[in-house]
């Protein structure tokens, strides 16, 4: 399940025990920069968190959320690389850590459980139905064409200008009533 991330995240104020670069994690899952890269990119257009230079250059990952979303969109056939052991650290520093990363692992589970994690495909579909039913609306104006002509046959273009500014906001709030629609999944 595709999951994209409603709820504002600012990677850059996550603490750093939690924000790994490409190189980081491809040594701690024993694999090639390449690979890792190649997964990032695929993930963030799934709502993985991450933090950019001045040059849109990935400089930091939220490893929580790479590892939680990796885990839902991981090929198998390729997941066959032994991870490779980190640095090590005290005690304390390897405990704050893996606090840190299980707090994420919990905050981005409550995200998903209350509805502000949801999944790609079904923002995917609520947008392309209510595509749909703006064209619809759109479509209908052409119905309005004898309206307007018969303004502008009862009072020039300054009649014409009226009845349009009407059509223009009763499409308006069709379209508002649409999207309205969409996020109570009526549509």
């Amino acid at each position: 399940m595709e999951s994209t991330l409603a709820l504002e995240v600012n990677a850059a104020a996550l603490p750093p025990a939690l924000m790994m670069t490409i190189g980081q994690i491809a040594e701690r899952d024993g694999v090639t920069s390449a690979a890792v890269s190649k997964s990032v990119a695929r993930l963030v257009k799934k709502g993985l968190h991450v933090t950019r230079d001045g040059n849109d250059r990935v400089t930091g990952v939220n490893v929580a959320h790479f590892d939680q979303l990796k885990g839902q969109h991981a090929d198998p056939a390729h997941a066959q690389a032994p991870k490779a052991a980190r640095e090590p650290t005290t005690y304390e520093d390897a405990r704050t850590a893996q606090a840190l990363y299980d707090g994420e692992l919990a905050r981005l589970k409550l995200a998903q459980l209350k509805g502000e994690l949801v999944p790609a495909a079904d923002v995917e579909h609520a947008m392309v139905a209510a595509g749909h039913q703006i064209a619809h609306v759109l479509d209908n104006m052409t119905g309005s064409v004898d309206e307007l002509a018969a303004a502008y046959a009862a009072g020039g273009l300054q009649a014409l200008r009226v009845k349009l500014k009407e059509l223009v906001h009763k499409v308006r709030c069709d379209v508002a009533d649409v999207l309205e629609a969409g996020t109570r999944g009526d549509a």
